[in-house]
């Protein structure tokens, strides 16, 4: 089961990441790529915020950067990383983007279905999902992206 401080750390490394693939992009249709991604990192790095309040409001402790990294180690899940010495093109980010968007729609929506949270905290988690799955699956989806895990 996801718990809220491994879904922030998932958060973290996954808006850093499109901070990266904001900064490295090359190629077709850069300035609209670039802006895209621009305003992936804005909509995670509130998403890390809303998170984290919403840790608090359950009586939990967020997570610093070095427990993040932690904790990603310790999940089942595989996190995607992006190498910031690579040239990146559209085509690798969006496909990179769309599986860090499932996985994190996969883990909101777990998030949003517990019953033992608060319904003003499990929406928060709806929300987050509603977003990645928007994005991801049609958003992207219209790239003709599939996501891979090679990235």
């Amino acid at each position: 089961m996801t718990d809220l401080r491994t879904y922030l750390a998932y958060l973290t490394l996954y808006e850093n990441n499109f901070r990266v693939l904001h900064w490295k992009i090359a190629g077709p249709n850069f300035h609209t790529t670039h802006e895209r991604y621009g305003a992936y990192y804005d909509k995670l790095g509130a998403m890390l915020d809303e998170t984290a309040e919403q840790i608090i409001t359950v009586g939990a402790t967020p997570v610093a950067m070095t427990e993040a990294l932690s904790l990603l180690d310790e999940t089942e899940t595989t996190a995607i990383t992006v190498n910031p010495a690579l040239e990146i093109s559209p085509e690798v980010a969006d496909t990179a983007a769309a599986h860090m968007f499932e996985q994190l729609r996969a883990m909101a929506a777990e998030l949003a279905s517990n019953t033992t949270f608060p319904p003003e905290v499990a929406d928060v988690f709806m929300d987050h999902a509603r977003y990645f799955r928007i994005e991801g699956t049609y958003k992207l989806g219209r790239c003709k992206v599939t996501p891979s895990t090679e990235d």
